[in-house]
């Protein structure tokens, strides 16, 4: 029993001095091009590369391993030693074993570390008053040839749910942001005139003031605002009354459109019974 593992001891050095230079400069470059690879893929979410790199890593571990049987040596040391139930140690063979292990578990944690950079992004849940947006006309962003606008309307649209709107969710005669979240807003691609008033081209904010029999229309100069609570009455381009119609249909969400009208359009504004309307003049 000695003699064996004396002979394969020497089997092993034999191996090991023979191929040391080889060795040890062919495992250094694939481990460091499968390194970079990998550190690139999961740096720059490259898939491509990480497989190129596992692949190198395979690579040189079977590379590896035909280096320790030997090339001028054909004689399988692994069958040798499990023949005679002799366990020997190659202390290279173990090393390199240990730094793979290193770098996988390394390639790993920047892998999980990428992913967690990707997925921990906190996005908003989908609001309960979706934005919305309506055009003038109204096929504009749909039509397959070119059309120029008139206007459009930005607004978000809060919904009844079983509530009384008007007179007790908004209450009359206070001002409303005419619609829920930030103020909702027009912009004026060209000259309108509503209420006998010319207004320019450009972005402005419509309010209103509700009443049981009427609402009163507000376009203002501010922009960008968080409901009505910033509104500043000086801000004020114009003021317009408009009659309330009751409508037989329930309007669950607040919503807006235009319909056309003989000197230019009609704003609708309709939630829960209660429509208005807002003749915008332009020339067509």
């Amino acid at each position: 029993m000695i003699e064996i593992t004396n002979f394969a001891a020497k089997v092993l050095n034999m191996s090991n001095s023979e191929n040391k230079n080889n060795f040890d400069w062919v495992w250094y470059v694939i481990g460091m091009v499968a390194f970079v690879l990998a550190f690139s893929a999961v740096t720059l979410h490259i898939g491509y590369l990480f497989l190129a790199a596992i692949i190198g890593l395979i690579f040189g571990g079977v590379f590896l391993n035909k280096i320790v049987k030997g090339r001028e040596h054909k004689l399988s040391l692994r069958l040798l030693l499990q023949s005679c139930k002799i366990k020997i140690h190659n202390q290279y063979y173990i090393l390199m074993k240990k730094i793979s292990l290193i770098m996988f578990l390394l390639v790993g944690a920047l892998a999980v570390n990428a992913q967690n950079v990707t997925t921990g992004v906190t996005f908003p849940k989908v609001d309960a008053s979706p934005l919305d947006v309506v055009y003038y006309p109204l096929n504009t962003t749909k039509s397959k040839t070119p059309v120029e606008p008139v206007m459009r309307v930005l607004y978000s649209r809060p919904q009844k749910k079983g509530r009384e709107v008007f007179g007790v969710l908004e209450q009359f005669d206070k001002v409303w942001r005419l619609g829920a979240n930030e103020n909702t807003e027009i912009q004026f691609f060209k000259p309108v005139t509503i209420a006998g008033k010319k207004i320019k081209a450009g972005r402005y904010s419509v309010f209103a003031i509700p009443s049981k029999d009427k609402w009163t229309i507000i376009i203002n100069k501010q922009n960008d605002k968080w409901g009505a609570f910033t509104y500043d009455e000086k801000q004020d381009l114009l003021r317009t009354e408009v009659v309330v119609n009751k409508i037989e249909k329930t309007i669950e969400a607040f919503s807006i459109t235009f319909i056309d009208a003989p000197e230019g359009a009609n704003l609708v504004m309709a939630w829960d019974n209660t429509q208005v309307f807002l003749p915008i003049g332009f020339k067509k």
